[in-house]
């Protein structure tokens, strides 16, 4: 009988006795999200820096990006750079021109409030929903040793 890899192993442990400090399942979460979306068409990006998409009605002025303060994201969008959303993980799909919205993780420890880490998911999922993300884009909740899954579109 093959053995079972230590991550694999180490998943199961924090799924029975989830730990005090969420930091402790990003290294296996990571391993996960690699080994599964292996191609090389898929990205893992932990704790990716994400903006909010600029609004359409500016981009037509003939003004530059950068002299209103906008650059553009990997995802090919427009974006204000007044604040950020860090999420713990995004996995993308890597098109030619840009970066897809593929799955979006966030991780909490248990114990924690499920409505707060539930709103702030939703915040995320609200950024990435504006970034033209792929048709079968989830936000997954990580909220102690229990995983729940959110789609767009409901």
């Amino acid at each position: 009988m093959p053995q079972i890899p230590a991550w694999k192993q180490r998943l199961h442990e924090l799924h029975l006795n989830p730990p005090h400090y969420e930091a402790s399942w990003y290294g296996p979460l990571d391993k996960l999200a690699n080994h599964v979306f292996a191609a090389d068409c898929f990205m893992v990006k932990p704790q990716p820096k994400i903006r909010r998409s600029a609004p359409p009605n500016g981009a037509d002025d003939g003004q530059p990006f950068e002299d209103e303060g906008l650059s553009i994201d990997s995802m090919g969008t427009p974006v204000i750079p007044d604040t950020y959303f860090e999420p713990d993980f995004i996995i993308v799909h890597v098109g030619d021109d840009r970066d897809i919205p593929l799955v979006c993780i966030e991780v909490k420890k248990e114990g924690g409030s499920y409505k707060s880490a539930g709103v702030q998911l939703h915040e995320y999922i609200e950024v990435l929903a504006s970034k033209d993300p792929h048709d079968e884009f989830v936000g997954i909740l990580v909220f102690g040793g229990k995983f729940y899954c959110y789609s767009v579109h409901g």
